[in-house]
């Protein structure tokens, strides 16, 4: 368990990455899906209303929602990971987590980019919802075991895997 200076470093560390991901991360899916990124339980949910979207709007003026107000929110959601100065034992898990927020990104230009194709297949579509739902997750999932590790260290509780 840290404490003092150190402790502050943790709780700092790990109000930072949560505003990133509620900046970034949670306001694209708000906008994209209309919900809550919270409400969302698993992949399959995310898919249906990534599906639903696009057949209620209409591929391509969803395809210009996404482009004009949703992907935006994502662009240095990389860099607001990047640039925290870590300690030692969570500079790779930093690292990772803009990785894995350029994989969100990138899934979202080419969602995008296959709802402009002139033709869309369900099985096309399901292929690409999936991609993005997956990066979506493992944005996710990444950023929930990196807050666990930084209450583990504030409590002296081992993260939860």
């Amino acid at each position: 368990m840290v404490q003092g200076d150190e402790a502050r470093v943790y709780r700092e560390l790990g109000r930072r990455i949560g505003e990133a991901k509620q900046a970034g991360c949670d306001e694209f899916v708000a906008c994209a899906l209309d919900m809550e990124s919270r409400t969302i339980g698993n992949n399959a949910l995310f898919v249906q209303q990534l599906l639903l979207r696009t057949h209620t709007l209409g591929p391509e003026v969803y395809a210009d929602h996404l482009e004009e107000h949703c992907i935006p929110s994502l662009q240095g959601l990389d860099t607001a990971f990047a640039v925290l100065i870590a300690p030692p034992g969570l500079l790779q898990r930093f690292n990772e987590l803009a990785v894995r927020a350029r994989g969100l990104q990138a899934a979202a230009v080419r969602w995008v980019a296959y709802l402009r194709k002139p033709v869309l297949t369900p099985a096309g579509e399901r292929k690409e919802a999936m991609a993005l739902a997956r990066a979506w997750y493992e944005f996710l999932h990444l950023h929930a075991q990196t807050r666990s590790e930084l209450r583990g260290k504030l409590t002296g509780a081992q993260p939860s895997p």
